[in-house]
């Protein structure tokens, strides 16, 4: 159990990460029931992200291989998040007939 809830420290907290980034910078990003959401609202749900990632952490028995296993979290969110925010749009018919 000690070692799932490393994992989710690592995953919730790096989640947090894009959203506080946008909302700083002043940009728009989306979050689960805004699409896109205004900065400081993004401000808000990365700091909501932290504290959660912390409470959790105050439950974790920190060693070595929680460590790790906060990191591998932290990894799997910054790979899957990487990946969607780098597919293309899509292509749409611009009404043009042949």
């Amino acid at each position: 159990m000690n070692l799932l809830l490393a994992f989710l420290v690592g995953l919730i907290g790096a989640n947090g990460i894009p959203h506080f980034v946008q909302g700083i910078i002043g940009s728009s990003h989306d979050v689960p029931w805004r699409k896109p959401a205004s900065a400081p609202v993004n401000v808000i749900w990365g700091t909501i992200n932290f504290a959660i990632a912390w409470t959790i952490a105050g439950f974790v028995s920190l060693d070595w291989l929680a460590g790790y296993f906060a990191i591998a979290g932290a990894f799997l969110t910054a790979i899957l998040l990487a990946r969607h925010w780098s597919k293309p749009p899509p292509i749409t018919d611009s009404g043009s007939s042949s």
